[in-house]
């Protein structure tokens, strides 16, 4: 710790607002839930806060592997929209 600052101030080089983490859907949910191999059901994991995290960060891992952009389709410029 910094001498002359207190513990609840924030360094005044640190951003303002933390990044937020956005909580994955459920159908991302179910596919981790499934990667994980487990006879646990989803919402008894999501009930348990370690195990909870743990899915929610495959979740997340799954979504954005979801979004990455298709170079291929772009570059024969076949969009779906």
């Amino acid at each position: 710790m910094h001498p002359g600052r207190s513990p609840s101030t924030p360094p005044s080089d640190a951003p303002e607002l933390a990044m937020q983490r956005i909580s994955p859907d459920r159908a991302s949910l179910e596919i981790a839930h499934r990667a994980l191999h487990t006879d646990a059901r989803l919402d008894e994991m999501l009930e348990h806060p370690a195990l909870k995290i743990i899915l929610e960060a495959l979740a997340r891992r799954h979504m954005q592997r979801r979004a990455r952009i298709d170079v291929k389709k772009l570059q024969a410029n076949d969009r779906d929209n």
